[in-house]
């Protein structure tokens, strides 16, 4: 006789039907490392071996000097790799960076960025993520943009990918709803940001942004990739205060 299987009976039939499947996909098509490329045994974009060597942003920042940021205490609790402005009048309220870009992490960021692997966005955030540093407060999360030119080439705003998807995340048990909005432009620099060395990055830094969107009384997350100097932060900061925000803050996977 035929009853009725109960809710946790399906929950665990569609379970093991799902386990079934993603073990005859690994023996058909085997999932290799992106940094190593051997073999995973499972589903995965690193093998164990590789996500050990993953460093992350545990030390002070080795450029808190130049950059002038110190161990951020003050505005939110304390974390190793979240840092505060400590100069008066510098642009930014907070900044964090979840890993060191080195090792596995500068392989993952060149593929994703330079060999067409967006699909990558959401394994990148949520690798940051568990790192369970804080995240401050804020109204709107607004991605670093590129220049239309500079978009046409790479097929996508790498920072883009990364804002969406971190709302996305915020927003799954939020008190308030974050929005994302693209509230800057870009105006051209002569060469990509990647091949600018120091000095030219704090050439064409300043008034490299516009604001396309007024931010009166809001708090704002600049979103980008990888932090080096700070100028491109900076700059996008600029343009925020001047659109009327109260507080820019800057989330970035990696700092070189």
């Amino acid at each position: 006789m035929w009853t009725k299987p109960t809710p946790a009976a399906v929950v665990r039939q569609l379970r093991a039907a799902s386990q079934a499947l993603m073990t005859g996909i690994e023996a058909l098509l085997p999932a290799y490392c992106l940094v190593c490329d051997q073999r995973c045994g499972a589903p995965r974009w690193l093998c164990p071996r590789c996500e050990q060597k993953i460093a992350p942003n545990t030390s002070e920042c080795p450029k808190a000097r130049s950059l002038n940021l110190s161990p951020m205490s003050q505005v939110a609790p304390p974390a190793q790799n979240h840092y505060a402005i400590a100069a008066p009048g510098e642009q930014l309220n907070s900044a964090c960076a979840a890993f060191q870009h080195r090792g596995v992490m500068r392989e993952l960021i060149h593929q994703w960025k330079f060999e067409q692997r967006p699909e990558l966005t959401p394994f990148l955030v949520q690798l940051a993520l568990t790192m369970g540093h804080p995240i401050p407060i804020v109204d709107y999360v607004i991605p670093i943009p590129m220049h239309w030119r500079q978009r046409v080439r790479r097929g996508y705003n790498q920072s883009a990918l990364l804002a969406s998807e971190l709302v996305l995340e915020l927003n799954r048990h939020p008190a308030e709803r974050i929005k994302l909005i693209n509230a800057l432009s870009a105006r051209r620099v002569p060469r990509p940001q990647h091949t600018l060395n120091r000095t030219e990055r704090l050439r064409y830094s300043p008034h490299r942004f516009v604001a396309r969107h007024r931010l009166d009384n809001c708090r704002v997350l600049l979103v980008d990739d990888v932090m080096t100097t700070g100028a491109t932060l900076f700059s996008a900061a600029e343009s925020c205060w001047a659109a009327g925000a109260t507080e820019v803050h800057a989330w970035c996977l990696t700092q070189s």
